[in-house]
């Protein structure tokens, strides 16, 4: 794992003070559950299906 990334850090949050204010999850830029980019990690299958965590938590095992 890299350096932390203090504008990430700020995206985060500043996504997290918006989104507690009424902005909708999906506007947001960062990604809460991954901590990155929201285009670094879009295409995980838990973005895919939301559900999939619950019902198959073994493929996050990490």
């Amino acid at each position: 794992m890299g350096r932390p990334d203090p504008k990430l850090a700020a995206a985060l949050a500043a996504d997290d003070k918006a989104e507690d204010q009424g902005m909708h999850g999906d506007d947001r830029r960062t990604c809460h559950t991954h901590q990155t980019w929201v285009d670094n990690c879009k295409d995980s299958p838990l973005h895919r299906d939301p559900h999939l965590y619950a019902l198959a938590p073994s493929l996050f095992d990490r």
